[in-house]
């Protein structure tokens, strides 16, 4: 559930506050004054990268199709506009393109083996701060969800899966886990499991809806209908403290 901002089609930077530290407060006698302790701001620039693809196809195939194939074509394409985006809302680098939510997540746990332990995802669970840990959640590979459910007591049942007879979330720690094959699979030095509030930690923003256009002139000497989609896009990690990730060793 990350915060996310709809403006028009205009792509003019958006500047969004953001605390990079945070006052104390303190208890005060009575009579006294309280204490002063400001918070320190800054801000974040969303853009709006222009994300798009084209596909073209023959007169012929639309006109001799048995169903409308037009409303199939424009599903393709804002499929194919989904994929990518969702890569870049994971490993993003925020240049020229989305920052990924793991650019800026803090290192929660460095594991002494390349994938995680139940101890290393209880570990990490209690290095997030208390006050993010309502509306986390854990973003995973399906890979490393299913090596973690493998992993099993002396009589054979999982450590963390309960009765496999009813439908029941995925969840760790108590908290929902969210499968993502874009996230990087285990190993040395990669970042396996995030964990984090994204409600805090990222804002998204959509410079207008996915547009999708034809033109039967683009390719006319060929016969060939064209068909463009296209999404101007930001996102940007503006609370780095509500996420943590594992670290392989």
């Amino acid at each position: 559930n990350p915060r996310t901002l709809t403006t028009g089609q205009s792509g003019n930077g958006i500047k969004v506050p953001i605390q990079t530290a945070y006052g104390t407060a303190s208890f005060v006698s009575e009579g006294s004054a309280f204490p002063e302790s400001d918070s320190t701001h800054s801000s974040v620039t969303l853009n709006a990268y222009k994300l798009g693809n084209m596909l073209q196809v023959s007169q012929e195939l639309i006109f001799d199709s048995e169903f409308d194939l037009a409303p199939f074509l424009g599903r393709e394409l804002g499929t194919q506009i989904g994929v990518k985006l969702a890569d870049k809302l994971i490993n993003g680098s925020g240049t020229a393109e989305p920052e990924g939510i793991l650019q800026s997540a803090s290192t929660g746990v460095t594991g002494t083996a390349s994938a995680p332990t139940i101890a290393n995802v209880m570990s990490l669970y209690a290095s997030l701060p208390t006050q993010y840990r309502e509306t986390s959640s854990f973003i995973l590979a399906p890979a490393t969800y299913a090596a973690l459910v493998n992993l099993n007591d002396t009589t054979g049942r999982s450590l963390i899966l309960g009765d496999l007879s009813s439908a029941q979330p995925m969840s760790l720690m108590g908290r929902p886990v969210f499968l993502d094959s874009n996230m990087p699979a285990t190993g040395s030095g990669n970042k396996s499991v995030w964990f984090g509030a994204l409600d805090q930690y990222l804002i998204i923003r959509y410079a207008g809806d996915v547009a999708v256009d034809s033109s039967d002139a683009f390719a006319f000497d060929k016969d060939l209908i064209t068909y463009r989609s296209r999404l101007r896009v930001d996102s940007k990690c503006v609370n780095t403290d509500a996420a943590r990730i594992f670290v392989g060793a």
